[in-house]
């Protein structure tokens, strides 16, 4: 008869060690996949939308296959989501090829320096 073994000693003895690191090279690549696209949308935009919507309009986050567009206030956030949606991701799957936006969201947050035009406060939309 065999002598009776310790439960977690054949669990310690085939326990497979996981590297959790991640290469510095593959973090890069991938950011830099990431700001090139983000790049590209931005070019993209920037050069097929009117005033109105570089004054209120910023890039937010691009995941995915998702581009966020972030509005500075929520009536503006529904109208230019209204006029703009279907035109703008027609234009993102024409033009971003490399990146493809199968999903684009307007969301009312703090934006950055949005796509190049900044309102006078006579020309910001209000409630």
């Amino acid at each position: 008869m065999r002598p009776r073994r310790d439960p977690l000693e054949w669990i310690t003895q085939n326990r497979q060690i996981r590297s959790r690191t991640v290469a510095v090279g593959a973090c890069l690549g991938e950011r830099r996949e990431v700001l090139e696209a983000r790049a590209a949308i931005r070019r993209a935009v920037s050069a097929f939308v009117d005033d109105e919507f570089r004054m209120h309009c910023s890039l937010g986050e691009v995941d995915g296959q998702r581009v966020e567009i972030l509005v500075d206030s929520a009536p503006a956030q529904v109208l230019l989501r209204l006029k703009w949606l279907s035109e703008l991701r027609a234009h993102l799957a024409q033009n971003c090829r490399a990146f493809r936006a199968r999903r684009l969201v307007f969301r009312v947050g703090p934006g950055d320096d949005g796509f190049g035009v900044k309102p006078s406060s006579s020309e910001v939309i209000k409630p």
